[in-house]
């Protein structure tokens, strides 16, 4: 009896690309994008040539978000492999370069790189979820640095908590000429804007950023300078060598706006980023339920740091400031203040105070009044 052949797998690619350059992209990629291995198509990488430009397209297509990284290369074809798989193979290869090879009647592609080569199965290329970005609504150009300078603000004060899924994403606010970016989790709350360095109309449509695509915007484009394009329901990022396209999330962010207070003529206190990580670290020992610090003033000019554990444990500390007038003891988080610094890229704080059950607007020396943090109070 004559054993029937298993039908090869539709693809084909023959090609060459530095190996280092490709093992740099796809770590990348492997780094932010979102593998599902219970469904095999969603944790692959997906190899596509363009011999007529001498590129490659290397992505990820996932429900959600799709990167590509874009790098010059020879050669024709496409195929679909494992992404993990692939990325320990050429991770550890000691080749200067790639080849990639698969006939239309062989079942694997075949890896070489340097003294050692990999065997792997491929998958269907008509069976990745790819993400088609509409016509754009609008779109703008970001300068050097200027993305990562609004997400770097807005980024962690997302929240986490999926029942709140409206507040999973960063929400964008299309203004004339101005983009403006805000982020909350209930507890804290981001904003920063920016020109643009063209004509932008304004847009009634406030689409919100998941958090995995912001995070991957963070970490992939990062200060370089790169295009935005919003449509409805996905929003695509461009920069040199990478696209990124995302879904938005469908809902409606809050009015953030009501918890900003009204009247800001309030005491002000510039206290050293420094002073309150120390005593962010001092009582991180005694667990959670030291999260809650008093905050008071001193006769001194400084301010006075307070955290009780029931009866049985205390702290107590003074944090470098200056004061523009006295103001009642209010307590917070400890550790949300303790990310402020880095958040907003300074080393001091400038909190305006009201009641101990008011909002604390948190800006630097140095901020300008359209950018700021807002943290709410808790009883101490």
């Amino acid at each position: 009896m004559t054993k029937k052949n298993t039908p090869a797998v539709p693809g084909t690619i023959s090609a060459k690309v530095d190996a280092r350059q490709f093992a740099a992209r796809l770590k990348l990629i492997a780094k932010h994008a979102e593998l599902w291995v219970s469904t095999p198509i969603l944790a692959c990488a997906t190899i596509e040539l363009d011999p007529d430009a001498s590129l490659m397209r290397l992505s990820h297509f996932g429900v959600d978000m799709n990167i590509t990284a874009t790098l010059t290369a020879e050669g024709a074809g496409a195929v679909v492999v494992p992404l993990k798989t692939l990325l320990s193979f050429v991770s550890s290869a000691d080749g200067e370069t790639l080849t990639i090879e698969k006939g239309q009647d062989e079942h694997a592609v075949k890896f070489r790189c340097g003294r050692f080569s990999a065997t792997l199965y491929p998958l269907a290329l008509e069976d990745v979820p790819r993400l088609d970005m509409p016509a754009p609504a609008r779109s703008f150009a970001m300068g050097e640095g200027v993305l990562h300078h609004l997400l770097s603000l807005t980024l962690p004060f997302v929240s986490t908590e999926e029942t709140r899924y409206y507040l999973n994403g960063i929400c964008v606010e299309l203004e004339s000429d101005r983009v403006r970016v805000v982020a909350t989790d209930g507890h804290r709350l981001g904003t920063r804007e920016t020109a643009t360095p063209g004509p932008l109309e304004a847009w009634e449509h406030r689409p919100i950023v998941p958090r995995l695509a912001a995070t991957t915007l963070f970490g992939i484009i990062g200060k370089a300078q790169c295009f935005a394009h919003f449509a409805a329901l996905h929003a695509q990022f461009t920069c040199e060598g990478w696209t990124i396209t995302t879904k938005l999330i469908d809902g409606t962010f809050p009015d953030w706006r009501r918890v900003v207070p009204k009247n800001m003529d309030r005491p002000e206190a510039v206290i050293a980023g420094a002073d309150i990580e120390r005593f962010r670290r001092i009582v991180k020992g005694a667990g959670k339920e030291m999260k809650a610090v008093e905050f008071k003033p001193t006769e001194a000019g400084g301010v006075l740091l307070r955290a009780n554990r029931y009866d049985d444990v205390s702290f107590t500390g003074e944090a470098a400031a200056e004061i523009t007038a006295p103001f009642d003891p209010f307590g917070c988080n400890i550790a949300y203040l303790a990310a402020m610094p880095k958040a907003f890229g300074a080393k001091k704080l400038r909190l305006a105070i009201g009641g101990a059950s008011d909002p604390i607007v948190i800006t630097t020396p140095d901020s300008p009044a359209s950018e700021f943090a807002i943290l709410m109070p808790m009883r101490v």
